[in-house]
């Protein structure tokens, strides 16, 4: 029987904190961040190895089988479909058990007043909705798939979009025509009163966000938006089965036991 080898594709705090308890029970195990700033927010580890890059569904092959990894947990983001499809068909071709570890849903219904919230798709549908509307935006959902904003009148004015500390990101919005001041290159999640403050401050009407869990800040965005009356357009979550983060360890758990 191999040892126990396990590759963790990370980039959530989900994954961070399966990372640490990889770490606590002496795990050989490879966490894959897409970013350097990935490999910033994770501590300096013994038993686990981190790598930085963004790896296509050949490369995760050949990786897999060159680790001699028995176990993949996949701790991305919900909403990074791609990068999840090419770790599930790596796992198949080399028969490699595979794990989806999802965030904890929370329901918007317990923080917001009926008629306070919408639901949508994407963000297309939600920009096409804002067409008809009139005051500032601030979108939430990250620098990725942001083309429909520029459709919206008026973007420059209203639009300000909050995204994670990256110079190049940063630089590509702003040559499509964003305003500087309107990129908050920030690291979440925020609290309930730092929303509140940056809601307060660029007065928002309107707000963007993914259908994210506890840890991704969620409830305090929510909190925010109730307390400032603003509207929450929210994307929702693409359909998914998997663990819980304590369903994985109890996994690894067993694992180590046998």
């Amino acid at each position: 029987m191999k040892p126990l080898k396990i590759a963790l594709i990370a980039g959530t705090t989900e994954g961070r904190l399966f990372a640490e308890f990889l770490e606590k029970n002496r795990v050989e195990s490879h966490v894959l961040v897409a970013t350097e700033y990935g490999e910033k927010v994770l501590p300096e580890y013994k038993y686990c190895k981190v790598h930085v890059g963004r790896f296509d569904e050949m490369q995760l092959k050949y990786f897999f089988h060159d680790c001699e990894i028995t176990h993949v947990y996949d701790a991305t983001h919900p909403y990074a479909k791609e990068v999840t499809q090419n770790c599930k068909n790596a796992c198949r071709y080399l028969r490699i058990p595979y794990r989806r570890i999802l965030r904890e849903e929370l329901n918007p219904e317990d923080y917001l007043e009926k008629g306070s919230f919408e639901w949508f798709n994407n963000l297309t549908q939600a920009i096409t909705f804002l067409k008809e509307t009139q005051g500032n935006v601030l979108v939430t959902t990250g620098s990725k798939e942001t083309g429909c904003l520029f459709e919206l009148p008026d973007f420059q004015k209203r639009v300000y979009i909050r995204i994670l500390p990256d110079e190049w990101r940063k630089t590509q919005l702003m040559q499509k025509g964003m305003e500087e001041s309107h990129i908050l290159m920030e690291q979440g999640p925020f609290s309930m009163e730092h929303n509140l403050k940056t809601f307060q401050r660029l007065n928002i009407r309107y707000l963007i966000t993914k259908e994210s869990g506890i840890s991704g800040g969620f409830a305090e965005k929510m909190q925010a938006a109730e307390k400032e009356k603003i509207l929450v357009l929210i994307i929702r979550r693409p359909m998914d089965s998997g663990i819980s983060l304590q369903e994985a360890m109890n996994d690894v758990r067993k694992e180590l036991k046998d």
